[in-house]
């Protein structure tokens, strides 16, 4: 499949996302990035540090304070928040959740940002192994979360989870891993990224 008039060859997962991260090319826009860009792009570029408060939510042009106000009655929430960027909100996680010594479970393949959120609350890290073919699982974690138990007389205090491991593209199963943690009230954070 080819996305739009630039015939730029498209991921079958998320042919409607296009990831700009130069920092994956040495910092360099790609030719076939910036025809995307140029095909796809909605012309706004948004900065949450321009006006008081620093926030999100307070922005109107574009109008992502409706849009916050939207996504809270869709979820059922009295308030959404959005954070710029994926780290900036596992940081967020973990200092609600993780203090000084506590234990927190990631999954083997996770991203680094996941580790570095935990270590800045000075949690523990303990990983819950990948298989052979590379995937985490619900019989996984449940074995971790005991081990966990035993070292710490306590359950993590957060499990994280990819969707989708960045090292090798595999898809976990996040569904069992979060049943199995919800049954030791240990809340998820869910890497969708």
């Amino acid at each position: 499949m080819k996305c739009g008039a630039c015939n730029v060859d498209a991921r079958m997962r998320d042919e409607t996302a296009i990831n700009l991260d130069p920092i994956q090319v040495g910092g360099r826009l790609t030719p076939e990035a910036m025809k995307a860009m140029i095909s796809w792009g909605d012309g706004y570029s948004v900065c949450d540090a321009c006006r008081k408060p620093f926030r999100l939510d307070y922005i109107e042009q574009p109008p992502l304070k409706d849009f916050h106000v939207d996504v809270a009655e869709w979820l059922g929430m009295a308030q959404a928040r959005t954070v710029p960027g994926a780290r900036r909100g596992f940081q967020q996680v973990a200092g609600t959740y993780v203090e000084k010594g506590d234990p927190v479970l990631i999954g083997a393949l996770a991203h680094y940002t996941s580790y570095l959120s935990v270590e800045i609350q000075q949690g523990v890290v303990r990983e819950i192994p990948k298989t052979e073919d590379n995937h985490i699982t619900a019989e996984a974690a449940a074995e971790r979360i005991e081990d966990v138990i035993t070292e710490f007389g306590k359950p993590p205090k957060l499990l994280y989870i990819d969707h989708v491991d960045y090292q090798y593209g595999n898809m976990h199963d996040v569904k069992g891993i979060a049943k199995v943690a919800h049954q030791y009230d240990i809340p998820v954070l869910y890497n969708g990224v």
